[in-house]
């Protein structure tokens, strides 16, 4: 935008992406565990099966980044869930 002088100008100045900490989201079903995650602002990377017998089928076993862990807003988190 062109400003004719003299002027006031409003700048306004980001620190960058807001770091979020990661829910702990293991042990819960799948759709919920998306839900908490994306309510903090996060991404559900790719869903990975685990093996037979790691949990309660269509519970998360595992996730990457873990629960507590400080990331930037909008990071995937990729969850193992139990076939």
């Amino acid at each position: 935008q062109v400003v004719t002088l003299p002027a006031s100008v409003r700048l306004r100045t980001s620190a960058g992406p807001s770091e979020v900490t990661v829910p702990d989201v293991t042990g819960r079903p799948f759709s919920e565990a998306q839900a908490m995650l994306q309510q903090v602002g996060l991404a559900t990377g790719r869903a990975i099966m685990g093996s037979e017998g790691s949990g309660t089928p269509g519970t998360v076993t595992r996730q990457v980044p873990a629960g507590g862990e400080s990331v930037r807003a909008g990071t995937a988190v990729r969850l193992t869930v139990a076939p």
